[in-house]
């Protein structure tokens, strides 16, 4: 998994960096880290779930992290008043915390059973 993480950080960074030739490299970094973080890594969780292939669930988890970070900032903010922009750094955590919640779970309950 870390292995495939690592690639996929590599391959966006450089086609970022080739999308935004003009711009400096830590420019770029700090857009390919903020994507991994907001989007693909949240998905990529999320997809850990289901049985999927490895290469699959790469290339699925970017627009399942988009989709699902679409609609839980639109229904944080209308639920719970939640504003976007001060709470940007919580809702990917959010996302992860909940997708956890099934190994959490699973992992305290085989122990017990041990």
């Amino acid at each position: 998994m870390k292995k495939n993480v690592g690639i996929v950080f590599i391959v966006m960074y450089l086609l970022l960096q080739a999308l935004y030739i003009r711009e400096n490299m830590l420019t770029v970094l700090r857009l390919v880290i903020s994507y991994m973080y907001l989007f693909f890594i949240p998905g990529y969780v999320l997809l850990s779930h289901v049985k999927f292939k490895e290469i699959i669930r790469i290339v699925l988890s970017l627009p399942v992290g988009f989709a699902v970070m679409g609609i839980l900032v639109y229904y944080f903010n209308i639920i719970f008043h939640i504003p976007i922009t001060p709470y940007y750094l919580i809702y990917p955590f959010v996302i992860i915390l909940i997708a956890s919640f099934p190994y959490i779970k699973k992992r305290t309950f085989s122990r017990k059973k041990a």
